[in-house]
């Protein structure tokens, strides 16, 4: 009993571990359209959306991933926010700026175990859950004159 315990713990780290890779791939890959042409009419919701089709094997994607996209004039000015501010299933604030501004943004998702015993690896207060995340920080590129 001990053996098969043990190996459904290290199965749900490693499925957990992936999903934190998928979400940092869908965050870098969705964060291409504010990088090189803006979001024009985009809001945060079809954004959030963008990057759950990108992370398509994360679990419960659309009720889970939460989102902040924070712009400045310069990386200084950026006002980055905390993983434990962004609900779940929520924007918290989308101004992804104008050419040439810095970008931040961020993705979350509450990872609830499985596995009985694995509280310590939690990092959000009041469920058993692990908050994973993806991060993209750069230059929104400016239009050619």
């Amino acid at each position: 009993m001990p053996f098969f315990f043990v190996i459904g713990v290290i199965m749900e780290i490693g499925i957990m571990l992936f999903t934190e890779y998928s979400i940092q791939n869908a965050v870098e890959g969705a964060s291409r359209i504010i990088r090189v042409s803006g979001t024009g009419t985009m809001s945060g919701e079809e954004f959030r959306q963008r990057i759950c089709d990108q992370g398509a094997l994360v679990k419960n994607c659309e009720t889970r991933l939460g989102l902040a996209v924070e712009s400045a004039g310069n990386f200084q000015g950026l006002d980055v926010p905390n993983i434990s501010d962004i609900a779940p299933g929520s924007v918290l604030g989308f101004t992804p700026g104008t050419p040439g501004d810095a970008v931040v943004i961020v993705a979350t998702h509450d990872w609830e175990f499985i596995f009985p015993f694995m509280k310590p690896l939690a990092n959000v207060e009041g469920i058993d859950a692990r908050r994973l995340h993806g991060i993209a920080a750069f230059r929104t590129e400016e239009l050619p004159e």
